[in-house]
């Protein structure tokens, strides 16, 4: 007979949209800022008070399966949030 062991038992991480990093984020065009439905690592670091966001283009629902695509309009609009967010930090 198997067995399970958990090694991870964060929640899913509610996003910190008060922290100015997460903020200016949400404000470089991500079209929403919620919380995961599932774990991430970013669990980890919001249960240790560090703020992190997941983001990136693509479908959450076929993240990491076989065959995942993702569309060159979302990788150059992920690349547009990505730029204004890096000039919002100068």
């Amino acid at each position: 007979m198997g067995a399970v062991r958990f090694e991870e038992l964060s929640e899913p991480a509610p996003p910190n949209r008060s922290h100015a990093l997460i903020a200016a984020l949400e404000q470089s065009g991500v079209q929403s800022v919620e919380a995961r439905q599932t774990w991430t690592e970013v669990a980890s670091f919001a249960a240790l008070q560090i703020p992190a966001a997941n983001f990136g283009p693509g479908a959450e629902r076929t993240m990491h399966a076989q065959n995942e695509t993702t569309e060159l309009p979302e990788l150059e609009r992920a690349q547009t949030i990505l730029d204004r967010w890096f000039a919002s930090m100068k």
